[in-house]
């Protein structure tokens, strides 16, 4: 049994089925559901596709046992530079400022979008007015600072116990397989469950039959 091949696992369910982080902004997308729909099966489609070649091409320039976890991305381009004769350090730029590009905007979208999700998109009384009072910019500010508490934490204390960038990666995709994998899971089940159970229900959109999905 092998914790990062499951943790890679459960990467790759985080990347085909993160419609449930952007689901909260279905209503604001043109065409709504159905459009939602649409973008979220060709991201699906592209994701993979993208998943597939990238596997297969990323031991092309660099040996599988050489990539690390901290670096594999540059690693992997500063390989291709030297195989082409182009600018290695330019190359580890340009992939450096790719790289803070993406995280910064994931940064953005997984700060705000999951408090979303838990304190405003939730039936009335569960949480206290003031917790899930939006602010100008439609962000619960108060239950952002909640889940800041929560979150520094459980940042702080798998560094204070690893050694290196490189073990901090291993304990960060162990906890990732440990529990990242389950949530998909459960939603892949109730999704079964509801449309074999209370296929009946009136809604605004749905995608085939009960047979076919």
């Amino acid at each position: 049994f092998n914790w990062a091949f499951l943790g890679v696992t459960t990467w790759i369910f985080m990347a085909a089925g993160g419609a449930e982080s952007v689901a909260v902004y279905v209503n604001d997308v043109k065409g709504g559901s159905k459009s939602f729909v649409k973008v979220i099966i060709l991201a699906g489609i592209f994701i993979g596709v993208l998943y597939s070649v990238s596997s297969v091409l990323i031991n092309v320039f660099v040996s599988s046992k050489e990539l690390k976890f901290t670096g594999g991305s540059v690693q992997v381009f500063h390989g291709m530079a030297a195989y082409f004769g182009l600018p290695e350090a330019l190359m580890n730029r340009f992939v450096g400022l790719v790289s803070f590009t993406a995280m910064f905007g994931s940064l953005l979208m997984w700060t705000a979008t999951p408090v979303k999700i838990f304190f405003s998109e939730i039936p009335e009384g569960i949480f206290g007015k003031k917790t899930v009072e939006l602010n100008e910019n439609g962000v619960p500010a108060r239950a952002a600072w909640i889940q800041f508490l929560i979150v520094i934490p459980l940042m702080i204390i798998p560094m204070l116990g690893s050694n290196t960038v490189q073990d901090l990666m291993n304990t960060i995709i162990n906890m990732t397989a440990a529990a990242s994998m389950l949530p998909p899971l459960f939603i892949m089940l109730a999704y079964l469950n509801l449309r074999a159970k209370l296929d009946h229900l009136p809604r605004d959109f749905r995608m085939g039959s009960r047979r076919t999905g």
